[in-house]
């Protein structure tokens, strides 16, 4: 009777030892899971919402500054997606974070490495040879092969997965930020010359009127019918408005600068004709400028 206990109990001590092993193992490992926060009970923005401004939200396209219709803006904005040293460093930044997530899921498979070399060796007249047939000359060939598993028992390596790959999505929305930036700040750009390119133009006609002006009252002052103080007040009234000229110009010779720089080239790069008419712009299209997309998202601007 004793003996039979005794066979019993071995197997049960096992079967005790080895649930109480995979209960640690199961404790030691890394978590808990990752739960996405739930976003916040938020409709709106504001305390009124405008029906017009939401309206049309689903109508926007990705490439939202053809709105605007203008050829040369959207050259603009392609050649600076495709050129910008910003939008080339964040596509390497992501590729580089895409492959450490390739890099880090190959853990989960085993290891194999292999290896062959070939030495060519002479022993010489006064070494025996350790050939059986005495040759001096001979030809060593050497193959190694390795093969090794690591179990990701305690989850860390799915975890390193994980973080790597939350790493990859933020590259990625971060990339998708920096496009629809950098697209904003060149049609920004284009709209600021072309408003500085028609402040010039008018001013330069009014300049022509001033001057005009000032012509007719020296030829009045002259023969007497106008005083050396109106004169003197048309003078100041043509100088004040001369004045004017060399700022403008400044502030779009720096447009067309932070435009080009934008674009990926030089200063001197030849960005286009600016158009002369300016675009028209429809309310509803307005309305759907005011807001982005980034990625699935909307993004207010």
């Amino acid at each position: 009777m004793l003996d039979s206990s005794r066979h019993i109990g071995g197997p049960l001590r096992t079967l005790a030892l080895g649930l109480l092993s995979a209960g640690l193992l199961s404790a030691c490992a890394v978590g808990p899971d990752y739960r996405a926060p739930q976003a916040p009970q938020v409709s709106a923005f504001t305390r009124q919402a405008d029906p017009a401004a939401t309206a049309a939200t689903a109508e926007l396209r990705p490439d939202w500054w053809a709105a605007y219709r203008s050829p040369r803006l959207d050259s603009l904005v392609q050649r600076a997606l495709q050129h910008n040293p910003s939008i080339d460093a964040g596509l390497a930044n992501l590729r580089q974070a895409q492959e450490l997530v390739t890099a880090q899921r190959g853990l989960f498979f085993p290891q194999v490495q292999a290896g062959y070399s070939a030495n060519r060796q002479n022993s010489g007249q006064v070494l025996a040879s350790p050939l059986a047939s005495n040759a001096s000359l001979f030809t060593l060939n050497t193959a190694q092969l390795s093969v090794g598993f690591v179990p990701d028992v305690f989850g860390g390596n799915q975890r390193q997965v994980e973080s790597l790959q939350a790493s990859a999505d933020s590259q990625r929305l971060q990339l998708e930020a920096l496009r629809v930036t950098l697209a904003s700040n060149v049609a920004t750009a284009v709209i600021q010359e072309q408003m500085l390119v028609e402040q010039i133009a008018l001013l330069d006609e009014a300049l022509q009127l001033a001057r005009q002006q000032l012509e007719h009252s020296r030829g009045l002052q002259a023969r007497g019918y106008a005083s050396g103080l109106d004169l003197a007040q048309q003078e100041s009234a043509y100088a004040q408005t001369a004045a004017q000229l060399p700022p403008l110009r400044k502030q779009l010779e720096q447009t067309r600068n932070l435009l080009a720089v934008l674009c990926g080239d030089f200063p001197a790069a030849d960005l286009g004709a600016v158009q002369q008419a300016p675009v028209q712009v429809t309310p509803a299209n307005r309305t759907r400028l005011s807001q982005v997309t980034v990625g699935d998202k909307p993004y207010a601007s």
